[in-house]
């Protein structure tokens, strides 16, 4: 089943689960963040596109794509920046279970 929540802070995001398959989930996460100054050309974007493996019931491996956008970034820094990574979590909660 999907499931749709939306963030709003100081910036607002989209935080949804698409595939609804049980040992998988993409949870795309997209923010918006406008500058109060300067509205139209001062702003700040983010996407965060997780693919979660369940591997067993302690074992999970995530591959992540981001990217990250200033339309008006301080001196020497770039506009975009974009990144690939794989994260592996191990739950140990169930080694201390009684």
């Amino acid at each position: 089943m999907s499931k749709c929540v939306i963030h709003c802070t100081s910036s607002c995001g989209l935080q949804s689960n698409l595939l609804g398959v049980e040992n998988i989930s993409f949870n795309p996460t997209l923010y918006f963040q406008p500058s109060i100054d300067d509205f139209d050309n001062d702003y700040k974007t983010s996407m965060i596109l997780p693919i979660v493996f369940k591997v067993n019931k302690n074992l999970n491996i995530k591959m992540q794509f981001s990217s990250f956008r200033d339309s008006s970034p301080p001196m020497l820094a770039e506009k975009t920046d974009e990144s690939l990574s794989t994260m592996f979590s191990y739950d140990l909660s169930n080694l201390w279970t009684d």
